[in-house]
């Protein structure tokens, strides 16, 4: 998990020195999505909501669906 973290906080860098919000959040949305599959529910959720409000910002009303199923899963596996 340690590699994934890395490329995935690399990728967010880049994107948020290039003000690539949309892409920003799809880095978030992954960091997410590792955290989820770590079992660190509280941090996804955290990620989840960031993202959702980036693309949220951007109306990006797509991308807030797939990150909504995202959110959904967390609720799921919270029990």
């Amino acid at each position: 998990f340690a590699q994934a973290h890395d490329r995935i906080y690399q990728g967010l860098a880049l994107r948020k020195k290039n003000g690539q919000r949309g892409r920003e959040a799809f880095s978030i949305n992954a960091l997410g999505m590792l955290q989820r599959d770590e079992g660190h529910l509280d941090k996804a959720r955290v990620s989840f909501n960031e993202a959702y409000n980036i693309w949220k910002t951007l109306r990006a009303e797509v991308d807030m669906a797939s990150v909504s199923r995202n959110l959904g899963w967390i609720d799921y596996l919270e029990g």
